[in-house]
């Protein structure tokens, strides 16, 4: 499934935004008492890095950040960038994968009483792409999703009414919740992101408990 919800030039990386949207994405989890870090490490003699990882209770998510552009309605431009997307699931699936091999990895970002039950990878893009259920294992999803989820957890839309004096305003109603409870969950999260509310509409309904 491809939602593309905005079809602006061709579809290449953006590395001098790179940085800035690696420090934004462990800074959002931070802001929320979830640590996150960026760690370097070392695998069969090759020098590796996770652009933020996030322990959050005993789930470890593993978040491999890209900056591709969306693609054009060009058959070229769409092919590149699914090529690009499968490279990236598969870079995210490798490092997650060799993490959760690395007990020194995890102690020398957390400390030595981290306890991780689960791991889970996560391609997490600046431009407005999400993946329902993700790809072969590996969450996609995207930054403007992962903001909202913090800050904004009720699922509304707005209606215009007509107030008795002639006056016009907007009513907001709720559909729903992405937390289950007064604070967000890792299991928010993980729910949110297989299924992401923003892509819902497309596939004729709501996800709401």
């Amino acid at each position: 499934l491809l939602i593309v919800v905005s079809q602006i030039g061709n579809s290449h990386d953006q590395p001098e935004k790179g940085a800035t949207f690696e420090n934004a994405v462990r800074e959002l989890f931070c802001s929320h008492g979830v640590p996150a870090k960026r760690v370097q490490y070392r695998h069969e003699g090759t020098e590796y890095e996770c652009d933020a990882l996030v322990l959050w209770g005993e789930h470890l998510f593993v978040i491999e950040c890209k900056n591709h552009i969306l693609p054009s309605a060009h058959t070229s431009h769409r092919f590149t960038f699914w090529e690009n997307v499968r490279s990236d699931v598969a870079q995210c699936k490798r490092i997650a994968t060799q993490i959760s091999m690395r007990e020194d990895v995890i102690t020398d970002a957390f400390g030595t009483a981290a306890r991780v039950s689960s791991v889970h990878p996560v391609l997490l893009n600046s431009m407005p792409f999400s993946v329902p259920r993700g790809i072969e294992g590996v969450y996609v999803y995207d930054y403007s999703a992962l903001s909202r989820f913090f800050r904004e957890p009720f699922i509304t839309f707005s209606s215009p009414v007509v107030r008795k004096d002639g006056s016009t305003a907007l009513a907001v109603h709720r559909l729903g919740c992405l937390w289950a409870a007064d604070r967000p969950s890792p299991d928010d999260l993980l729910r949110e992101m297989g299924e992401p509310v923003q892509l819902a509409g497309n596939e004729g309904k709501w996800f709401e408990e």
